[in-house]
Order: C-alpha cells, then sequence, then structure tokens
C-alpha cells in the first residue's frame, strides 16, 4: 500500500500488467533505468480473496478481458499463507510472484492515460 500512496502522491498510479505489450514495455523501461534488478511492486493484489487477483489501480481483476497472466511457474503459491501483493523481477525479467505485501522494496509508478 506504501508503493500505491507514493504513485499516487505522484500523480501516477502503481503499474498494471495488462497484456504482453505492457510487459515489454516494463522491460524496456527497467532497461533504461539505473536499477536494472529486482524485484519491484507492481498493482497486482488478492488481498481481498485469496486466490483472485486484482489491479489495485483500477480495482479490474488480473485477466479480465484479456486473459493474460504472467506468473512465473508454480506461482502464486501463497507461501505461508501471507503473500498478497504482485511483484516481478524476483528472480529476473518481468514474470509475476506474489510476496509479502509488508517487504520493503521498489515499485513500478505509471502515467495515467489521458493525463500528460
Amino acid at each position: 500500500m506504501e508503493a500505491w500512496r507514493r504513485c499516487q502522491w505522484n500523480g501516477h498510479r502503481l503499474a498494471t500488467v495488462s497484456s504482453e505489450a505492457d510487459s515489454k514495455l516494463l522491460e524496456a523501461a527497467i532497461g533504461a533505468s539505473s536499477v536494472k534488478t529486482g524485484p519491484w511492486w507492481i498493482a497486482g493484489t488478492d488481498q481481498g480473496s485469496e486466490g483472485n487477483f486484482i489491479w489495485i489501480s483500477t480495482n479490474i481483476p488480473v485477466g479480465f478481458g484479456t486473459g493474460y497472466e504472467n506468473f512465473y511457474p508454480d506461482q502464486p503459491d501463497n507461501a505461508g499463507g501471507a503473500e498478497d501483493c504482485m511483484e516481478i523481477g524476483r528472480w529476473g525479467g518481468v514474470r509475476w510472484n506474489d510476496a509479502p505485501c509488508g517487504w520493503k522494496q521498489r515499485y513500478i509508478c505509471e502515467q495515467i492515460k489521458g493525463q500528460l
């Protein structure tokens, strides 16, 4: 939630990934940044209903309308019964993993469509 608030504070939102094109944009942004290794928070969470991820930035279910998901193999696994937030880059690349929401780590914001 801290990452979500920080993105909002700057007039952005925590990144959502609804397609392979979105994943490629994230890859390009990471490649152009000074920090090339993750993990980073993105906007997916299943805090409201275990196993049912939504994008908190848009309140839309992950995969809704597109079916797109990009979890690492065997993820999400809710290890320890406490993994409710979505990150990318845990083991390289931009695939998704569920992780404990309280972990302090980098995050990726995106510009809200329609804003400059």
